[in-house]
């Protein structure tokens, strides 16, 4: 890249490396050991004035909106990637881009008319975006010869349907106000419009070689680097106009330190962090370092495969949910910041969700008289997962594999995997247990999406195996007001009961911006977008 090069990040890691030899005593002889120069901050070039460079810290593994998930994914997706709608910065709720207004709704609701602005233009030539591509691109998502990871989400769209040029309707099976939330460029991007020509041209192997987007940055194929660098250009023809910013540099780091001595040396202008105790070492005490938390509407939770035994029986279910220091968790991967969930994985702030009153004790004693009640003695229950490979869950998979062990059971483990070896596993009835994240926003109906029976793989990503709440959610989706709060409540009571998830974290969120970057605003989520950013004088 022009200035996050190779060599400084591997400077920055080798001085980290360094430190950890040193500090466990397994590096070579002292004197052997080249002590790597300190990044001299007054020698280092100041970032290019109209470039920001905002770090990721995982790959992504797809550009795809209808195969692609993650974190990785998403801060990229709302560069390149338009959508009808965004998410506002601070309310999280979305608002029209390409769509000129909101959706007109027919009377009976399911019908919704949208009509997007005139002379947005594709990347790369691809010529002017219509209602054809906004159809296109939704209706993969309800294409079974497509297989979306997100089908179960779309639950509700029999077709798009492209009326005119700048005229799209989407018909429901049945009116679902929370279809909308479907229609917004957001995590995990599958809101994004891809472009129908460009498909048709390059295929799903050309588009991953040369994205095509039309956003208000270009992803620059020359000067990507897979699960190494991106690069954004500015668009100059983005129909709401160029951007202010003409360049994004996004470097992948995993390394919180070096992402951290990197904003020190103002190599990086900005990242999301999830090592706590690096970003309250640098923020607010290292200069030129400003530090930002925002509460996340996420949930990590544990989703347990309920078609294998024992774990067919809620019992078993609930005695595995027993065995987990979740007070351990937040303590020691987030040093106690964020929110340890009720018995079920919907968060308190989403609309129509009620404090049921029901939690999940870390108690042995009542795991061991459960395991024994379905004939499973503690220390012969034997049971293998998997999560993420990053820095984040290789810590919450060491303090549940400690919980596991201390409560004395046999062999059970939960093992990290990297993100691309993660999604090919987590599908599998060979796991009992999956680890897993997922942001969503306010309505209920995303994360219940995740237990529903149309989501079971390999068509969608409900990794438990479970079904027994679909009557009750599609009921939900069709309700609104007292009615749908009363019957999310019920299915809140059948989570609790049932446990096919055990939930473990509600995350905050963690931003490090250099004092080169204005107009960061937080919300209930970090939206990245260089339009709400300026570069200070």
């Amino acid at each position: 890249m022009s200035r996050f090069t190779s060599r400084k990040i591997a400077l920055l890691l080798a001085s980290v490396l360094v430190l950890g030899f040193a500090a466990f005593g397994c590096g070579p002889p002292e004197e052997e050991v080249e002590e790597p120069e300190d990044p001299d901050v007054d020698e280092v070039d100041e970032p290019d004035e109209d470039t920001i460079i905002y770090a990721v810290g995982e790959a992504v593994c797809g550009w795809l909106p209808e195969q692609t998930t993650g974190s990785g994914f998403s801060a990229p997706a709302r560069l390149f990637l338009e959508g009808l709608y965004r998410l506002d910065v601070e309310t999280a709720e979305p608002v029209p881009s390409l769509a000129k207004d909101m959706p007109e709704y027919s009377d009976d609701g399911t019908v919704l008319t949208i009509e997007i602005h005139e002379g947005a233009k594709w990347h790369h030539g691809y010529g002017e975006v219509t209602a054809e591509d906004v159809a296109f691109s939704f209706n993969r998502h309800v294409d079974p010869d497509v297989d979306s990871v997100h089908q179960a989400q779309f639950w509700a769209l029999e077709e798009a349907v492209a009326v005119d040029d700048y005229t799209v309707e989407f018909h429901l099976s049945e009116p679902f106000g929370g279809f909308i939330y479907n229609l917004t460029l957001m995590h995990p991007g599958w809101g994004g419009i891809i472009s129908k020509e460009a498909f048709e041209d390059l295929g799903v192997e050309g588009l991953e070689e040369k994205p095509v987007g039309a956003g208000p940055y270009v992803f620059n194929t020359d000067e990507y680097i897979p699960r190494e660098a991106l690069v954004f250009d500015a668009h100059e023809d983005y129909f709401k106009g160029a951007p202010d910013i003409d360049r994004v540099e996004m470097p992948q780091i995993e390394d919180s330190s070096t992402l951290a001595m990197a904003m020190e040396a103002r190599e990086i202008d900005m990242t999301l962090l999830r090592d706590v105790p690096i970003w309250e070492e640098y923020t607010g005490r290292v200069y030129p370092i400003d530090g930002h938390t925002y509460d996340e509407i996420h949930i990590t939770k544990m989703d347990i495969t309920t078609i294998n035994e024992p774990w067919d029986d809620p019992r078993a279910r609930w005695a595995i949910a027993h065995t987990i220091d979740r007070e351990a968790i937040r303590q020691i991967v987030y040093e106690g910041y964020g929110l340890i969930p009720d018995a079920n994985i919907l968060h308190p702030d989403m609309m129509h969700v009620e404090d049921i009153g029901v939690d999940i004790e870390h108690d042995v004693d009542r795991a061991h008289e459960l395991f024994a009640e379905v004939g499973v003695e503690a220390g012969d229950v034997e049971a293998t997962g998997c999560t993420y490979g990053s820095a984040e869950y290789r810590n919450f998979a060491e303090v549940m594999n400690t919980s596991f062990a201390e409560a004395g059971l046999g062999d059970v483990e939960i093992e990290p995997l990297e993100r691309g070896a993660f999604h090919d596993q987590r599908g599998s009835v060979e796991n009992d247990f999956v680890v897993i994240a997922h942001p969503r926003w306010p309505d209920p109906d995303p994360f219940l999406s995740l237990v529903h029976g149309d989501a079971i793989p390999p068509d969608g990503i409900n990794f438990c195996w479970w079904d027994e709440a679909d009557d009750l959610i599609d009921k939900s989706r069709v309700t609104d007001g007292d009615e749908r709060t009363e019957i999310v409540t019920e299915i809140q009571h059948l989570l609790s009961e049932e446990m096919p998830q055990v939930p473990l974290y509600h995350r905050q969120g963690f931003v490090m911006v250099t004092d080169r970057v204005g107009g960061v605003k937080m919300g209930p989520g970090w939206h990245f977008d260089p339009y709400q950013l300026y570069i200070e004088e």
